[in-house]
């Protein structure tokens, strides 16, 4: 079956890296080799696609806006900033169940234009950074406005996650790094003594989605650091598949139409290609991501890999009909060719779904979600 999907797809069969064997060719048949093997699978993730991890310090302080919680939502908010040298500020706009009886599982997911966006009350601080202009009012010229209050509250639902018993916290991508070719200049990037080219905005990226893990860990006993989902929805989707294959506290991950650099193979060259995305968004990657432009079959590493690399945790993946430029055959491809690891491992199979429509987060996606945590974050019996 597998087979035939392959063919299908305009994929050549034998171009695609078998998960199972290792980078010096020897068959990978035990979970010790999947493990004494994912070294190196990371380092070629790295090298080619998403750079070489962020080398900036992760100590921190908080610079509580309103460390206070206060009602909101049907939940306790905080406003949380975590300031790391030598001037990066995470500003967590936080949001737990009342009355929980244990800690509770966790979404951690970057917004694109500020936690004004998120949330439902007026109190909020609008977003002061760069970022990418988006119609109906709510950027003029890359700033945020008033309008862009509540504008994407089905992104990240936060009255449904408390309903359901989760705890949520958000950040802007832009605190991290703008989404410009020119934000490593004042973002985190240009804030190390790595050179720019040997590492990519996605990374940057990554690395603040696993410092919000370091603050649960530290500073927040009401969120079970170890019941903590990721994600992340097109470019931060990718973000959120790299940054849980390389930090192995996040116990699910789940990427919405995340397409070229996220769940879609690259093989495939469908809607968005290595030429068209490296081009349009140089800093996402590292540079040498580029070379392999019409050569993606040189590529040592294809991203069901990168689906195999987040387990013994658990993934899913979810598409839209319409959306073709994020390529969701080639998403769901991605699965398949991931489950053999999974099944190694003696893991439930990837979750994928497809459902109709475009390019966005859909209440619809949320159920699905949360269908898909329900049954691993929320599971008292299962151990921590």
């Amino acid at each position: 079956m597998l087979l035939d999907m392959i063919g299908s797809m305009n994929v050549e069969i034998n171009a695609i890296p078998n998960p199972l064997i290792a980078h010096d060719g020897s068959r990978i048949d035990t979970a010790s080799r999947w493990r004494a093997n994912r070294a190196s699978l990371l380092n070629l993730f790295a090298s080619h696609v998403y750079g070489r991890p962020i080398d900036a310090p992760t100590d921190f302080v908080i610079e509580d806006d309103n460390r206070r919680e206060v009602p909101a939502v049907g939940g306790l908010r905080r406003l949380v900033t975590l300031s790391f040298p030598p001037g990066t500020q995470i500003r967590l706009l936080q949001y737990t169940p009342i009355g929980a009886v244990r800690p509770t599982p966790a979404f951690v997911s970057m917004n694109f234009i500020g936690n004004q966006s998120i949330a439902e009350e007026d109190d909020v601080p609008i977003e002061r950074g760069r970022i990418v202009d988006y119609p109906s009012g709510v950027t003029v010229n890359h700033r945020a406005t008033e309008q862009s209050r509540s504008s994407c509250v089905d992104y990240l639902p936060i009255r449904t996650l408390l309903q359901r018993g989760y705890s949520a916290i958000t950040f802007c991508c832009a605190d991290i790094e703008e989404d410009f070719p020119d934000g490593h200049i004042t973002g985190l990037r240009g804030r190390t003594n790595q050179p720019i080219e040997t590492t990519g905005a996605i990374g940057a990226w990554a690395w603040g989605l696993s410092r919000v893990l370091d603050y649960i860990s530290r500073c927040e006993p009401a969120i079970n650091v170890k019941r903590v989902g990721v994600m992340g929805h097109s470019r931060m989707g990718k973000a959120a598949l790299w940054a849980a294959a390389c930090d192995e506290r996040f116990a699910i991950a789940i990427s919405n139409q995340s397409g070229q650099g996220g769940a879609a193979i690259h093989r495939r060259r469908v809607g968005e290609t290595i030429g068209q995305i490296t081009r349009a968004f140089p800093h996402w990657f590292c540079a040498s991501h580029q070379a392999f432009e019409g050569r993606e079959n040189e590529l040592p590493i294809d991203q069901h890999q990168l689906l195999a690399l987040i387990a013994p945790r658990l993934v899913m993946v979810t598409s839209a009909i319409d959306d073709q430029w994020a390529d969701p055959d080639g998403e769901r491809l991605a699965c398949e060719l991931a489950r053999p690891v999974f099944e190694l491992l003696g893991l439930p199979n990837l979750n994928y779904h497809c459902r109709p429509g475009t390019h966005d987060v859909w209440p619809e996606d949320w159920d699905r979600f949360l269908e898909f945590a329900d049954r691993h974050l929320m599971d008292a019996s299962k151990p921590d």
